[in-house]
Parts: C-alpha cells; structure tokens; sequence
C-alpha cells in the first residue's frame, strides 16, 4: 500500500528536528530535504501531474531525505527519526529510479555494492 508522502513527511520533520541538534550536519540536511520534499509532493498530488516534472521533484527529494538518514545511520538515540526517514523513503519510492532506490541500500541499509541491482 502506497502511503501518500504528505503523510509522512511531518512526523519526519519533527522527529529529525529532536535529534537534529546533537548531531552535526543533520539541521543543514533538514532545512534542503524539507524544500525538496515540499515541492515533490506539490507535483506529486498535482491533478494532471508532468510525470517528468515528479519525477525529476521526487528524485530530488528522495536524495535530500537520504542525506538526512544517511547522518543518521549509527547515531544513538537517532532510531524514531530513522523509521520517520524511512516512512518518507517508502512513500517516495513509487517515484523514483532503481538507481535511487538502491542508493539508499548503500548508504543507510549498508548493503555492499556487489549485491546491488539498479532493477
């Protein structure tokens, strides 16, 4: 079932902001995945969406959002704004390529790059 990103997307913001403070880097990664996420999901719910305007929105925002988890990985304390991350991953998924898909396998779930495919 696919859940709307909107839906999503503010539990991210602020289970992120909580933790965001303590750890360096993760505010600056906020403030960009919070612009690029903003404009995806007013492409995304569009009547007549451009579907190559959603996606090129949603590759962004996707890439922005894995830079928040990926300074997230390892970090404690940091585990409700990771599943909020990953809420928000999901949700944009339908959208985006292989390749940003399994981008995120590298850099959060730490697969090793031999075991990945793009498909």
């Amino acid at each position: 079932m696919n859940v709307p990103v909107v839906d999503v997307y503010e539990a991210m913001v602020v289970a992120v902001a909580q933790v965001g403070r303590e750890i360096s880097g993760v505010d600056h990664a906020l403030r960009d995945a919070i612009a690029h996420v903003a404009q995806a999901i007013a492409w995304i719910e569009t009547r007549d969406p451009e579907p190559a305007a959603v996606r090129f929105a949603a590759h962004r925002a996707y890439l922005g959002v894995l830079g928040v988890g990926h300074a997230l990985v390892g970090r404690p304390g940091a585990a409700p704004a990771a599943a909020a991350v990953d809420a928000v991953l999901d949700a944009l998924a339908p959208h985006v390529s292989g390749a940003d898909r399994a981008l995120r396998r590298v850099l959060i779930d730490a697969d090793p790059l031999r075991r990945i495919s793009c498909g």
